[in-house]
């Protein structure tokens, strides 16, 4: 379920890239790196969505679903 993106796959690659490396730094296993990921996508939906909360999640949700999917 690819996408077209407005950001190049070596923006999207760099910010991927720096993830990994906070969460490998700080060894956490599985579910603590998810429940990270998971607050940082709070916060991003929340800070930058106010008014759309629930439809952006709505899109996270599926755009993961496919991603999981296709691999």
């Amino acid at each position: 379920m690819s996408q077209t993106s407005k950001y190049s796959n070596q923006d999207l690659d760099k910010v991927i890239t720096a993830l990994k490396v906070a969460i490998e730094a700080q060894k956490a296993p599985a579910a603590l790196s998810m429940m990270a990921l998971g607050e940082t996508v709070a916060d991003v939906i929340r800070n930058n969505y106010p008014e759309q909360k629930a439809h952006i999640t709505e899109q996270f949700c599926q755009a993961l679903k496919g991603i999981l999917k296709d691999s």
